[in-house]
């Protein structure tokens, strides 16, 4: 089963994408459901760019949304000052780092519609590579390549 890691950087619309990921029938788990059932036994969750999880995971997706709206979105979701959302902003990993290690990057400067558009583009994707990857790797995909490769000596 392939793994895929889906981040973003705080109030980008992760958790939009990941739900509309869902409507198309793709399981999502969310490490922030994991680390609130956990975090009575003090177990840190860990973030997948931050910890270096993303080399388990392929593809990796990235939610991003410019400054201004990542700071409009925290504020208006949290009711945080213009600073207070900075200094939030601020602790977590540059996206422009994240940026750099995703595979597929969803700008997410719209409206949710425009979000969950993008999600069920990615799904469709998804769901492609994910047929060759489960053809590829059956016995039948595993044979015709061997003999290709054999025919090619």
């Amino acid at each position: 089963m392939k793994i895929v890691g889906l981040s973003g950087g705080i109030a980008t619309g992760k958790s939009t994408f990941a739900a509309e990921l869902r409507t198309l029938g793709f399981p999502v788990i969310d490490s922030d459901d994991i680390a609130k059932l956990v975090v009575k036994k003090i177990v840190d969750m860990p973030l997948l760019f931050e910890t270096g999880f993303y080399h388990f995971t392929s593809p990796r997706l990235l939610v991003a949304a410019g400054e201004g709206m990542q700071r409009r979105r925290l504020m208006a979701r949290d009711g945080l000052s213009e600073e207070a959302a900075d200094v939030r902003v601020s602790s977590q990993m540059p996206l422009s780092a994240k940026r750099r290690l995703a595979d597929i990057v969803v700008e997410n400067d719209g409206d949710v519609e425009e979000l969950r558009q993008s999600a069920r583009t990615v799904g469709g994707l998804l769901q492609r590579h994910r047929w060759l990857h489960i053809w590829f790797f059956s016995p039948l995909g595993l044979g015709l390549v061997a003999a290709a490769l054999f025919s090619l000596r």
